[in-house]
């Protein structure tokens, strides 16, 4: 709400009420007569072009009535868009709307609003003409621009003009004229075709320009408002501090009588002319109490916000296009004298989410709590000694200031009313009939008799009804009460993201019902606990925990105060404590110890206040003095513990069992998408029974089981049944032998084995985290040499997915997913499926693993992997006996050779074989924990060719073995990610040298002092990296030590400013993807020198401005993505340079506002143009040149709950 008046007073001077722009030919004798006769009839000053004077310039004198006029009345017809004067009067009123906040009503008479907004049939022709006309304007008669087209196509020299300064300013002016249209079209106003004759529209056009001036003209304030500008001032003050970009709701507060309906009523009508709807309800607490009225209220409320709904919905909830409609208006909304919260959501949604961005609500309680959730809050204060002597006086003596003999006594009269207005109103009528000053004192001797103190005035206020309604509540309160407002941010707006918060729940779920009810009871109790929920994996613990915090009881209880954290199986209570602080948008502090974590996490939580509760997911054995050390001393604290394991000490657990025979069917359906079918329909159901049965009721299997069955014949699913009954059934009793069915399962069900290996590789990441799909595809192209351009890979993802073997999860949809790009891609497993795969790959000896899968701790060593074994230190103390010559490398002399054997024949033979244990494992994945890094390794991995390092720690050196070039020389795929919260700073970098044959490595969340030489690296991917240092070393250049890279991703590496000239050295790269870096601000000139160049990507470098003329020289440039580039300013003059460009995504570049006329050389046979609807007006008005153009408004859909977990600051790995 802006803090400055909209009433009349504060628009220019204005000398008609309203302007009408119409189209003579199509509306002058019959809608727009009709519309002249009513505003007469109700004497309201409109000006029509008839009213021009003889002699006056035309354009001049229309555009001064539109200045002059307080609103205009936009009538659009079939032909309006043909008349130019139509068009230009257009651009006037949006001007005067824009800076003199002048009203516009749009008419859409027999013209459809669509075509009207978005220039299509009649308007489209209208506009093809003034294209057209410009275009050959420019060069006189056709014959001239037809050889200036033809010599541009043969690349002749041009002898004809180019299009000159003229043209360009014809066409910014037709952009402005579709930009107009647009804008007006986007307000609300009247479609004369949904009327049954015109009569009826002209009435309701007068009706809304009526009310509308009712607003700009203002309305008189009513006497005696005291003290009540500051109040107003401050709330203004307050409400422009709020963004709005939200629907804000501010809550009024104070006692009875206070002022507060006087307040919301002059701010009410002070900004509705900024709102696009507005309603005033009154006595909400006095309606809501007859059930009747409290429909007619909100009935009353939807009638006003959208005029031409008669509302008449008894039900709970709107319906949904109504919710919608709501949805797409900006409102002022009044709820006065509110005294219960299910109030506020009845008549406006929960949140207020039935409203348009912008939106303000302002609610006024005597009941602070009602408002807690609020926006903002505000206390209405007491009026000083003088405001309430003028107040009193106003009402008793109609005059500012009491007379002086009446002055002494009015004072005494006026402490009893303690500064409340409504009270003072009171007192003052009721001593305005006393005639002399001796009825004055007797009046206020009865007042004193029977109210000395002001808790003794019940007994006055008994006598007065009224009175008594003003002062029953406030009597205990007065003088305890803070003077001056107190104003309290509230987070119950906010959305429920963030790095702790609660994720959704998914859509379908079964078997909760009988759950949540038990341990809501438990949630909502008073007072602190432990709720240790507990069963074997996959039952849905995490699921039901998921559903406890979205449950209406439990949110609005805890509000904001709800936290979700994932447990790793080695916790880490510092960093429990830094995604805390993170979260809720605190500095993280140093913390010196423990102790010292627990200590600052309980001051933390303290100040938040109120009921919090804290969820630990997948909380593993040996974490319970975590969870005591998170117990902290506060009144209201639950902490909610999901586990495959029954922690003692923190009472009773609750212990999960599996579903009901009738869920289990009820989601196996749903996992199977099959529905019953006419034939084989006994035969059918008969299947489904044996099938729960042998999954025994358990979520996990089910859906494993219905992944694999969807979509096959019953006569396969009878195959698989007899296959899977020799499993025997699933039974509960240890997590152990639940792992041991489940891989037995995955044996059966038939998968491909290239799937089963898919399958088998998520295992090499950490579990609880989202895997880039980019790094699996990496390593799949890798081992099964695939084409990373065909769709292979995007079969291997579905299939996994589709058969429940893991998740995708999506964090933008882009208009079109075919270009290969999957960096908005993230697949997730179930822990439980992922110890499937880590049991089943280590069941087999270690010599013979396909994958070798290595945690360090400090508490976890692996086994055969050692720093040094004491075989290799007591042989090297024995080498150190011989003299320096047999040890220097030489050829070893036959005696040396005697000596030697000697020496081996006195050590044990054990210590004689302690060589190396070689592996056969094509895929390394190593997981370092905080503080321990291991240096060394006694194993060989000559066939590895995926390298994966998962790493937890600030710095980390990579591992000593990577020295060894013929052990790294089948690595192909390295593979570095650090879940720390900070950025790690990898040491030893130059070791990377040794892996002469890496073709792809991907970097997150690492610091990169430079870049070393890797001759045949293919695809470089940095993500969330410090890169500024590499880029700025001079040393290592980038193109001497990648000569032959080909691709190279950077995303979210947020210290890239510019991009090095050097880059450009690298002839080979054909995809150059610099995404989400914020700070970018250019790219180099010499981007030219990329000739190879198919795919660049800039999507989101929101500091970028502009695109060098030089990119028009990358003629094999096929795709180019620019959307949420918010600053680029234009597209290169010679991009229509650009002939194999075939895709261009332009989404939200609002500030792009023209393209270059080199348009019309784009003679490729199709260019697809992905953007929004604003980048969309401009390309259609060159697709009317080119109709090579295929524009498609696109749809964009953002996911960010994949952030809970996503950056390494969530997770606790």
């Amino acid at each position: 709400m802006d803090a400055a008046s909209s009433s009349i007073s504060s628009l220019p001077s204005t000398k008609y009420d309203a302007f009408i722009s119409f189209r003579g030919e199509d509306t002058r004798k019959n809608f727009v007569s009709f519309l002249e006769a009513a505003f007469q009839r109700e004497k309201i000053d409109v000006y029509i072009d008839y009213r021009l004077k003889k002699g006056y310039d035309i354009g001049r004198a229309l555009f001064k009535a539109i200045e002059e006029s307080m609103l205009s009345v936009v009538i659009f017809s079939k032909n309006y868009a043909t008349s130019k004067w139509c068009l230009d009067e257009l651009l006037k009123i949006v001007d005067c709307m824009k800076k003199n906040k002048q009203v516009i009503i749009p008419v859409f008479y027999k013209a459809n609003p669509s075509n009207v907004r978005k220039q299509r049939g009649s308007y489209a022709k209208a506009f093809a003409n003034h294209v057209r006309d410009a275009i050959y304007s420019t060069w006189k008669h056709r014959g001239r621009y037809a050889k200036y087209i033809r010599d541009r196509r043969k690349n002749k020299k041009i002898c004809s003009r180019p299009p000159n300064q003229n043209f360009q300013k014809k066409m910014r002016r037709i952009k402005k004229w579709r930009t107009a249209l647009t804008d007006i079209a986007n307000i609300a106003g009247f479609h004369s075709r949904i009327y049954r004759d015109e009569n009826a529209c002209v009435e309701d056009v007068l009706r809304d320009v009526l009310g509308k001036l009712s607003v700009l003209i203002g309305h008189d304030s009513e006497s005696g408002l005291v003290g009540i500008n500051k109040q107003i001032e401050a709330i203004e003050k307050l409400s422009s501090e709020y963004s709005t970009i939200d629907c804000n709701i501010f809550g009024i507060w104070g006692p009875s009588g206070i002022g507060k309906t006087t307040i919301a009523n002059e701010l009410y009508y002070k900004h509705q002319s900024k709102f696009e709807g507005w309603y005033f309800a009154a006595n909400v607490r006095e309606k809501w109490e007859k059930s009747t009225e409290k429909d007619d209220l909100r009935n009353d409320l939807v009638s006003h916000i959208l005029p031409l709904t008669r509302a008449k919905i008894l039900t709970p909830d709107l319906p949904l296009l109504t919710k919608k409609r709501l949805g797409r208006k900006k409102v002022l909304i009044v709820l006065d004298d509110v005294n219960m919260k299910k109030q506020i959501e009845y008549l406006i949604g929960r949140d207020s989410v039935w409203f348009r961005p912008g939106s303000v609500i302002i609610v006024t309680t005597t009941n602070k709590q009602i408002i807690k959730d609020c926006t903002a809050e505000y206390e209405v204060t007491k009026l000083n000694s003088d405001d309430d002597l003028e107040l009193f006086s106003f009402h008793a003596f109609k005059t500012k200031a009491p007379p002086d003999y009446h002055k002494e006594i009015s004072k005494m009269a006026v402490s009893y009313a303690k500064g409340n207005p409504r009270a003072l109103e009171m007192l003052g009528s009721s001593f305005s009939w006393c005639e002399n000053i001796e009825e004055w004192k007797a009046a206020f001797k009865k007042l004193k008799e029977k109210a000395p103190k002001v808790e003794q005035m019940k007994e006055v206020c008994s006598q007065n009804e009224e009175l008594a309604r003003f002062f029953q509540v406030e009597m205990h309160g007065f003088g305890s009460r803070i003077d001056g407002h107190k104003l309290q941010r509230s987070g119950g707006l906010q959305t429920k993201t963030g790095l702790c918060a609660a994720p959704q729940p998914p859509d379908f779920t079964v078997g909760l019902d009988l759950h949540v009810p038990k341990l809501r009871r438990q949630l909502l109790k008073v007072g602190s606990s432990v709720i240790v929920l507990t069963g074997v994996g996959g039952l849905g613990k995490t699921t039901l925990a998921k559903t406890l915090c979205w449950d209406d009881d439990v949110k609005d209880k805890f509000k904001d105060n709800i936290f979700f954290l994932t447990f790793p199986k080695i916790p880490n209570l510092e960093m429990i404590a830094q995604n805390l602080f993170q979260h809720l948008g605190y500095e993280v502090p140093l913390f010196l110890s423990p102790e010292d974590v627990v200590h600052k996490m309980e001051n933390l939580l303290r100040d938040i206040g109120e009921p919090i509760l804290l969820v630990l997911d997948d909380v593993w054995s040996g974490s319970e003095s975590i969870i005591k050390k998170l117990q902290l001393t506060l009144p209201d604290y639950k902490i909610l513990v999901t586990s495959r394991f029954a922690f003692q000490g923190f009472g009773n657990p609750y212990y999960l069992e599996s579903l009901t025979t009738k869920d289990a069917t009820d989601l196996f359906h749903h996992v199977v998408s099959q529905p019953d079918r006419n034939d084989n329909t006994r035969e059918y159901k008969n299947l489904v029974g044996k099938v729960v049965k042998l999954c025994g009721n358990f979520p996990m299997v089910l859906k494993l089981v219905g992944g694999s069955l969807r979509g096959q014949p019953i006569a396969i699913w009878d195959t698989m049944l007899k296959q899977w009954s020799k499993l025997g059934k699933f039974a509960l009793d240890d997590n152990a032998n639940l792992l041991d069915k489940l891989g037995e399962l995955l044996e059966v069900l038939g998968t491909e084995e290239i799937i089963k290996e898919c399958f088998m590789d998520l295992s090499l990441f950490p579990e609880d985290q989202k895997i880039p799909a980019a790094a699996l595809i990496d390593m799949w192209v890798e081992l099964h040499e695939l084409d990373e351009d065909d769709g292979d890979v995007r079969i291997y993802i579905n299939k996994l997915t589709t058969r429940n073997l893991a998740d995708i999860v999506v964090t933008r949809r882009l208009a079109d997913d075919l270009d290969n790009y999957y960096n908005y891609h993230f697949i997730t497993q179930h822990d439980l499926l992922r110890e499937v795969a880590i049991k089943t790959n280590n069941s087999v000896s270690v010599d013979t693993r396909k994958r070798l899968i290595v945690e360090f701790s400090e508490k976890n060593l692996p086994e055969r992997w050692t720093e040094e074994t004491p075989q290799s230190s007591d042989r090297r103390l024995l080498q150190d006996c011989l003299p320096l010559s047999w040890t220097s490398g030489t050829e070893e002399t036959p005696q040396q050779s005697s000596v030697r054997r000697l020496l081996q024949d006195c050590l044990p033979i054990c210590w004689t074989e302690d060589k190396p244990q070689k592996n056969i494992a094509r895929r390394l994945s190593i997981s370092i924990g905080e503080n321990f890094n291991p240096s060394s390794c006694n194993i060989e991995f000559t066939e590895v060719v995926v390298l994966v390092l998962n790493l937890r720690t600030k710095n980390y050196g990579l591992p000593d073995f990577m020295k060894n070039k013929k052990e790294m020389e089948k690595v192909k795929v390295l593979i570095v990610t650090n879940y720390d919260s900070l950025l790690a700073k990898l040491e030893n970098l130059n070791l990377l040298r040794f892996l002469i044959n890496l073709r792809r490595m991907r970097l997150e969340k690492v610091s990169i002092p430079f870049f070393v030489e890797l001759k045949k690296l293919k695809k470089l991917s940095l993500f969330m990296c410090s890169v500024n240092q590499a880029f700025g070393s001079s040393s290592h250049r980038i193109s001497k030590s990648l000569p032959n890279l080909e691709e190279m991703n950077v995303d979210y590496c947020n210290d890239v400013v510019n991009l090095p000239e050097w880059l450009c050295d690298i002839i080979f790269l054909t995809k150059l993807s610099i995404t989400n870096c914020h700070k970018l601000s250019s790219l180099p000139e010499q981007i030219s020198k990329l000739e190879n160049l198919e795919v660049l990507r800039l999507n989101s470098c929101t500091d970028l401005e502009e695109l060098p003329d030089s990119i028009s020289s990358l003629h094999r440039l096929s795709i180019l993505d620019i959307s949420y580039c918010v600053s680029l300013r234009k597209l290169p003059d010679n991009f229509g340079d650009l002939h194999g460009l075939r895709k261009v995504y332009m989404n939200c570049c609002g500030r792009i506002w023209e393209l270059p006329s080199s348009i019309t050389d784009l003679e490729q046979e199709r260019l697809d143009i992905i953007c929004d609807e604003e980048a969309a007006a401009l390309w259609e008005i060159w697709k009317l040149v080119r109709g090579n153009l295929n524009i498609m408004v696109s749809k964009l859909d953002i996911n960010l709950n994949w952030l809970q977990r996503r950056f390494p600051k969530v997770s606790f790995f």
